[in-house]
C-alpha cells in the first residue's frame, strides 16, 4: 500500500484554477510532474485535463516555482494552473447550478518510475 496525500480542490468553472502547493521533504528540481482530471478516480481513457511540467508561469500545467529549506528539509513550491477555457469545457453533472464532482491525481517520475503523490475530488 502506498501513501498518497488527499488534496481536494474546489474551483469556479468561469475562471482559471490556480493553486499553490507546497511539498515538504522533497526537492522536485528536474522532476517530471503530471496531473490529470477525470470523471472518476482511476478511470481508463483520455483525461478531461492533462497537465504537464511547464517552466512558463503563464502556461497551463505544473511549474516548480522554487525550493527552500525549512528545518533542514527541502520544501518545493509548485504552482498548478488550469486555464479558464479548459475549466469552461469540463462536463456538467446534476442539476443546473449544482457543483460537478470530478477526480484528479498528481504523479511524479522519480528515478524513471511513476509515483502518485496526491489525489482528490
Amino acid at each position: 500500500m502506498s501513501n498518497v496525500a488527499t488534496l481536494p480542490i474546489e474551483a469556479d468553472r468561469y475562471g482559471a484554477c490556480v493553486r499553490q502547493i507546497y511539498i515538504r521533504g522533497m526537492d522536485l528540481t528536474g522532476v517530471a510532474m503530471r496531473a490529470q482530471v477525470r470523471l472518476m478516480g482511476d478511470t481508463p481513457g483520455k483525461p478531461l485535463v492533462d497537465l504537464q511540467t511547464v517552466t512558463n508561469g503563464n502556461a497551463e500545467g505544473l511549474r516548480l516555482v522554487g525550493v527552500d529549506m525549512s528545518e533542514g528539509l527541502p520544501v518545493s513550491h509548485v504552482e498548478m494552473v488550469i486555464n479558464e477555457s479548459t475549466m469552461e469545457s469540463l462536463p456538467y453533472a446534476g442539476e443546473l447550478g449544482e457543483a460537478t464532482s470530478l477526480a484528479w491525481d498528481w504523479q511524479l517520475t522519480l528515478a524513471g518510475r511513476k509515483q502518485r503523490i496526491a489525489r482528490g475530488d
